[in-house]
């Protein structure tokens, strides 16, 4: 928290760290699970659970991507905003995007999808049919830098709301 409470630019800094670290940790994943993928397990069971099934999805994904509207928070410390949030909105939700369609492909793909939905961990489930013990490690270790991402978004964009209003009302 106190890295939100310095500055925008170190906070960023700490972000860019962990989302790297993250997106090498995804990256493993999906290339690992690739030799292993099974399609009968992705094609076998369309829409298994029907239109509710996608509703359940479509609900759980968007809760995913909630925290989007950070990156308009931080506008205020952002060189030439009105280019750039757009730009950097339309990229993340299309990697993000991207990554979850391999990340859900690759897990089908490997473990069928009954199993997966009875396992509490079902990417480190994943991980482990592919790369074993470590690489569930390595799972669990990326959950936990996810997690950090997410808190260090959540503050600085909290803080940086908070900031902007006492901006506004001591200048008022």
């Amino acid at each position: 928290m106190t890295i939100n409470l310095r500055s925008g630019k170190e906070s960023g800094k700490i972000q860019l760290i962990l989302t790297i670290f993250l997106s090498i940790v995804l990256a493993i994943f999906i290339v690992a699970t690739l030799p292993q993928i099974n399609l009968e397990n992705v094609t076998s069971s369309f829409m298994p659970k029907g239109i509710i099934g996608i509703f359940e999805a479509t609900a759980l994904l968007f809760v995913a991507y909630i925290g989007f509207e950070a990156i308009a928070t931080v506008g205020g410390e952002i060189e030439n905003p009105e280019k750039v949030i757009p730009l950097a909105s339309f990229i993340s939700v299309a990697l993000c995007s991207l990554i979850y369609v391999l990340v859900g492909f690759a897990s089908l793909g490997v473990v069928n999808w009954t199993v997966l939905k009875e396992s509490m961990t079902p990417l480190a489930l994943v991980a482990q049919a592919t790369l074993g013990r470590y690489g569930e490690y390595l799972v669990i270790i990326g959950g936990v830098v996810a997690t950090l991402t997410t808190l260090n978004a959540s503050l600085l964009a909290s803080t940086r709301g908070t900031l902007c209003n006492e901006q506004r009302w001591i200048l008022a």
